[in-house]
């Protein structure tokens, strides 16, 4: 049943998320720059700016780098026992810039310029800083999930995580590279596909393994 009810969970989540995505990408194609953008630019951009703040969110927004994910895909095969999750991660990752890249060529849209603070090469929509960190973190907050016993440790470690990402697509904005609207997409986009990509290598790879484990055990207690 809790099974069912998971599965249940990743598709409800998957489809709003996918919604989201299609309707910001709508709201992109008709207005280029959607109302929210510019909200976003009066209160990020124009309202949290200073020289300090603009040191803290250069860091911040290389959490989301290659470099970074690198270094983390890295330290997993080193720290985890069970190689698949390193295998799965990379494979997950992998697709998510692949898919970024084809969306980007498709759209076109253009980066801000008149405020950048940083230079980056390549179209805006959507963001893809922010998916791939949504993707690569979300997929830490589903090891904790999994992985971690103590109620209290696992909702600070996944709570930590989110705010990771959340702080990396706000960073895109801060430094003038994307619009608000490319790092919802962004977001959406990775939320949805990382929860097919979880539910398929649910089936096929960690089922799969719970399988044959529980026959081992009914064989040895036989």
């Amino acid at each position: 049943m809790k099974g069912k009810s998971n599965k249940k969970i990743k598709i409800i989540i998957s489809v709003i998320a996918m919604l989201l995505f299609f309707f910001v990408m709508i709201d992109v194609f008709v207005n280029n720059t959607t109302a929210y953008d510019e909200w976003a630019a009066d209160v990020i951009v124009d309202g949290l700016r200073n020289d300090n703040m603009t040191i803290v969110m250069k860091s911040i927004t290389f959490l989301g780098s290659v470099y970074t994910i690198a270094i983390g895909l890295i330290s997993m095969f080193m720290i985890d026992r069970d190689k698949r999750n390193v295998v799965v991660a990379t494979i997950t990752i992998f697709g998510a810039f692949l898919l970024n890249n084809i969306l980007k060529i498709i759209i076109q849209r253009p980066r801000p310029t008149s405020y950048s603070l940083i230079n980056e090469n390549g179209f805006s929509f959507p963001s893809g800083h922010s998916m791939i960190a949504t993707v690569f973190y979300g997929f830490l907050m589903y090891l904790v999930y999994k992985k971690v016993e103590n109620k209290k440790t696992r909702v600070l470690m996944m709570s930590i995580l989110l705010f990771i990402i959340i702080s990396i697509c706000i960073s895109r904005i801060y430094l003038g590279v994307h619009y608000l609207s490319d790092t919802i997409a962004g977001f959406c986009l990775s939320v949805s596909y990382l929860m097919i990509f979880l539910s398929l290598t649910y089936k096929f790879v960690y089922k799969e393994e719970e399988k044959y484990e529980r026959r081992k055990t009914r064989k040895a207690n036989s």
